[in-house]
């Protein structure tokens, strides 16, 4: 887990391979803000779930859900790295997948 001290901006700063200019202002949007705490395991994988039903709400070639299929991706590919990282990461990757899993709010008001 990421230090409490840190901002969602520095986290991002912090990744490697670097995040573009135009993701990372995506990611801190997700992610409550670019002076918001960094983000645990469980934030990037509820971000990227948000991230992921919101690209899927207004499917086809639209940039909207361009960037918020790209969010969801490095969102939830970190939210798995962490896992990996964690004492107990089968666990934790179960966790990633049972959200990702979770019927969407849409999909249970029977939007979707």
């Amino acid at each position: 887990m990421e230090s409490p001290e840190r901002t969602v901006r520095e986290w991002i700063q912090a990744q490697r391979p670097g995040v573009p200019a135009e993701l990372a202002e995506w990611l801190e949007t997700a992610l409550g803000g670019a002076h918001a705490p960094s983000p645990s395991p469980e934030d990037l994988t509820e971000a990227g779930v948000r991230a992921l039903s919101s690209a899927r709400a207004v499917p086809g070639k639209v940039r909207q859900s361009a960037f918020d299929l790209l969010t969801a991706d490095a969102l939830l590919t970190h939210a798995a790295q962490a896992a990996a990282g964690a004492p107990d990461p089968e666990s934790a990757l179960t966790r990633i997948l049972e959200a990702l899993a979770a019927p969407s709010p849409a999909e249970q008001r029977g939007e979707g």
